[in-house]
């Protein structure tokens, strides 16, 4: 089977918040206007349960005065960074999950197409999740008193 007929046999089903987490630095020592953003984005993990697949995938925002130099966006552990430095840490991990069309056994076709499962969890998920990412990141943003985050659209080369 070809990943393109692997794909036409998904289709999104639900799109479900699993955790959130946002912490909010209220000892912040640098003005508002003055701040990095480095995240963190990908897989947390993939299964199938009642004949869908599930994907957990997971987006860390971090908020940081422009002093602190931050490498391509990355995040950077907490020993890193001296924690009046931090305005805000957001994570957040959806939990999608899919639809087989026209598969008996999505256990069994999951097995044989591992392959093709990694490269969708890599390529097309990212895709479906990325909208909820932005929304809850501008909105969490909002609630936290600090000028909105709204994060770019997703561009997969």
């Amino acid at each position: 089977m070809e990943y393109r007929d692997f794909v036409k046999t998904i289709e999104v089903d639900q799109i479900n918040l699993s955790s959130l987490h946002v912490e909010k630095n209220e000892e912040f020592a640098s003005e508002l206007k003055d701040i990095s953003v480095a995240m963190d984005f990908g897989e947390k993990d993939h299964y199938v349960k009642q004949g869908k697949l599930h994907v957990l995938s997971g987006l860390a925002v971090i908020a940081l005065s422009s002093k602190i130099e931050i490498k391509e966006g990355k995040m950077l552990s907490e020993e890193e960074i001296d924690s009046k430095e931090i305005l805000f840490k957001i994570e957040v991990v959806f939990d999608l999950s899919y639809n087989f069309k026209d598969i008996e056994d999505p256990d069994e076709f999951v097995q044989k197409n591992q392959q093709h499962v990694e490269n969708f969890c890599e390529k097309n998920v990212p895709v479906n999740a990325w909208p909820y990412f932005r929304e809850i990141i501008n909105s969490s943003t909002v609630r936290m008193g600090v000028p909105p985050l709204t994060i770019q659209a997703l561009k997969r080369v």
